[in-house]
């Protein structure tokens, strides 16, 4: 995507893995390509480094957060390690690039920097779609304390930017389909059995990691249930972890098969977790959030020990 961002070609259309889903995801390709005065060698190498540059500035961003909020700065480490950010940094995918830009969103809303919160917005839905769910939230939050022009604008402009997005890719890659959903989403626990069997043939390094990534899952999800029942105090922080702990609930058996993918669907889980703990630093939500970036950090390990296994025993041989 890097090498034609718009798609003019229509070769690129045919090179790109369901690209009528994964071209919405234009920010970092777009980034690259002009990076790179439209140079198509250049171009490819500069989304790579994007996308680790990002990673990076995320962990940083978070780290800078955690601290305003009078919490240890080093659980950011924890982090950078985490599944989804290492799946998005050893395979170049732009997930941690826009868990950064909502993480910044969030931390311009709370200060009252509308529209600097509404530029990071943009660029997160740009990067990644499940971003709009932070969007909702800022507007959620702007609307029930009556700041009307905010929130209208958290609503609307997200959506009509990538609603225009997406009618150009309609006519350049085709309709993107209602399949996507139902691939994608279902039923709270639907296909339970179908995940057992998945994990039943897994390698045992495999299993480990999914293990590892599930639970990591569990603790993050049952953090939101102290958040739910005070919903009336909620900030966008707090709205925007909810709404991701609801997407964990109801993300299908196909998402779930791997941890390479739902850790990156779910990587803000324990992003946003970190500065809601160091406001409450002795709460049950504290300690779920951080046992689940700790179980998220060393399934990110054996994610990465299972991409790099093979490279690393091709040079020793």
């Amino acid at each position: 995507m890097a090498t034609d961002p718009l798609f003019l070609s229509e070769r690129t259309a045919l090179a790109v893995d369901n690209a009528p889903y994964r071209a919405g995801r234009m920010l970092l390709p777009v980034g690259a390509w002009l990076a790179s005065f439209g140079r198509a060698e250049l171009a490819a190498r500069l989304y790579v480094v994007l996308c680790w540059a990002m990673a990076l500035a995320a962990v940083v961003a978070l780290g800078r957060w955690q601290r305003a909020e009078g919490g240890a700065p080093e659980w950011s480490l924890a982090i950078a390690f985490a599944g989804g950010v290492v799946a998005s940094v050893v395979r170049a995918l732009p997930d941690a690039a826009a868990m950064g830009l909502v993480v910044l969103a969030l931390r311009a809303h709370a200060r009252g920097r509308v529209a600097r919160s509404l530029a990071l917005d943009v660029a997160a839905v740009f990067c990644r779609e499940t971003s709009i769910l932070a969007s909702l939230s800022m507007a959620l939050v702007d609307l029930r304390a009556r700041r009307w022009r905010a929130g209208l604008a958290h609503l609307a402009l997200p959506l009509l930017a990538l609603g225009f997005w997406r009618l150009w890719l309609h006519w350049r890659v085709g309709p993107l389909g209602t399949g996507v959903v139902d691939k994608h989403f279902g039923l709270p626990f639907a296909g339970l059995s179908d995940k057992v069997f998945s994990f039943a043939s897994q390698t045992p390094i495999g299993q480990l990691a999914d293990l590892l990534g599930l639970a990591a899952v569990l603790l993050a999800v049952a953090a939101a249930a102290p958040l739910i029942w005070r919903w009336r105090r909620w900030q966008a922080l707090e709205a925007t972890y909810v709404a991701f702990a609801a997407v964990a609930l109801m993300l299908s058996i196909p998402v779930y098969f791997e941890p390479f993918a739902y850790s990156r669907v779910l990587v803000l889980l324990p992003i946003l977790g970190l500065p809601l703990a160091a406001r409450e630093d002795a709460s049950v939500l504290a300690w779920l959030v951080r046992g689940a970036a700790i179980l998220g950090a060393f399934g990110g390990f054996v994610l990465l020990w299972i991409d790099l296994a093979p490279a690393l025993r091709r040079l020793l041989v």
